[in-house]
């Protein structure tokens, strides 16, 4: 994946993060980010949703959650 793509889907996985900082699992924002870029004919993958996910934490404009593991 180009990193202007990473970039972009960066983009459209922060704007699904809750405004209020509340948690969401990684498993219902790829669900959702799929379902959306379905809508307009795209196809999001795992290792394409892990790599703009870590872009954002990165970035410093999200933080990982504790999760179940």
């Amino acid at each position: 994946m180009h990193n202007t793509d990473t970039q972009a889907l960066a983009e459209a996985l922060y704007q699904l993060l809750p405004a209020d900082g509340s948690n969401l699992g990684n498993a219902t924002l790829l669900r959702t980010l799929q379902a959306a870029a379905e809508a307009q004919g795209r196809t999001i993958t795992e290792e394409a949703f892990q790599a703009a996910r870590q872009h954002l934490v990165d970035a410093g404009r999200a933080v990982k959650g504790k999760g179940r593991g």
